[in-house]
């Protein structure tokens, strides 16, 4: 992986500075590059970087390790990159994954979570449906379509994509949980139930199967019963960031104010990037009378999608309760 960050050598570093002479602790210069530094326009520099590096004649050695890198290797930079919140770079591993693995689960769901990051979903949908139209038999391809089009809003041809994968390959688990990620976000329990029960009952060792059938309860008005149901997934895997997110809501339907808040912080350390959890810690401190608070998590959420309407009603329920007092 570090050999992949190779960007360019003496030559690219002489190009990339213009020539300019190299600084010494011995040039006055040097004292005064922090008043640029902090008043001057940014500079675009990855960009530059990424130039350099397409003319750049790497050393052997790394010539080599890229040549060598799989699927899996690349897939491993773009998810380091994801962590960082490098989404071009992330994209772009992910993408250099899937030209030798159009299969690779981790890489397909890592593009379209980088591609989310930039936001740039409505081009990965457009390379997803080329994915999909080229490589008829590939399930995977459209369960991440399916996510991708949910996400956009676009429900009904996110249902009829991921039915699709599970026509296609009907002894995977991956198009049945990706319908019932839909049938939950929609609130529909009748039609998440039994899902989830399949699920279960076909794929007992995956945890979203019980993830489900708590979400399933709690649609029903079982708020109770999905506290205790997604508990005993947390006591296998407490780093479950949609179950921990779960726990939240059901708890504080329940009153629980405490027990929610655990189990939204759990959630967001498991994964900071998920919106619906700061707009439930949003939502979580105006029923605990702080709008001020509940103000800052529905910025967050915003900032990690702009185009979340639930952040957005948050956001105006905490100014009107900020004027109301």
């Amino acid at each position: 992986m570090l050999l992949s960050l190779f960007a360019g050598g003496p030559a690219e570093l002489t190009s990339y500075g213009s020539g300019a002479a190299l600084q010494t602790d011995d040039r006055m210069s040097l004292e005064f590059t922090a008043v640029r530094a902090l008043y001057a326009p940014p500079d675009d520099n990855a960009s530059i970087l990424r130039a350099l590096r397409a003319r750049a004649v790497p050393p052997g050695v790394v010539a080599t390790a890229i040549k060598r890198a799989d699927a899996r290797d690349w897939t491993a930079r773009g998810v380091a990159g994801l962590r960082a919140a490098a989404f071009g770079m992330a994209h772009e591993s992910f993408r250099r994954a899937l030209a030798l693995d159009s299969r690779a689960a981790v890489a397909l769901r890592g593009s379209a979570d980088a591609a989310s990051g930039a936001h740039s979903e409505a081009e990965e949908t457009t390379w997803l449906r080329a994915l999909a139209a080229a490589e008829p038999d590939n399930a995977l391809a459209r369960v991440e379509l399916s996510h991708v089009l949910a996400a956009l809003g676009h429900t009904e041809e996110a249902i009829a994509a991921a039915v699709e994968a599970t026509r296609i390959d009907p002894a995977s688990a991956e198009p049945l949980e990706q319908l019932a990620s839909i049938f939950a976000d929609l609130g529909d329990a009748a039609r998440l139930a039994p899902i989830a029960g399949t699920l279960v009952e076909r794929f007992p060792a995956r945890e979203e199967g019980r993830y489900y059938q708590a979400a399933a309860l709690f649609l029903q008005g079982r708020a109770a019963d999905a506290e205790r149901a997604i508990g005993t997934l947390l006591s296998v895997n407490p780093r479950h960031a949609k179950g921990q997110n779960l726990r939240g809501v059901a708890c504080a339907s329940l009153g629980n104010h405490e027990c929610a808040k655990a189990a939204f912080d759990a959630s967001l350390e498991s994964n900071p990037r998920d919106s619906s959890v700061y707009v439930n810690l949003g939502y979580l401190n105006l029923e605990r009378g702080d709008p001020s608070a509940a103000t800052g998590f529905f910025r967050e959420a915003l900032a990690i999608d702009t185009t979340s309407e639930a952040a957005r009603r948050g956001l105006a329920d905490a100014r009107a309760a900020t004027t109301g007092r």
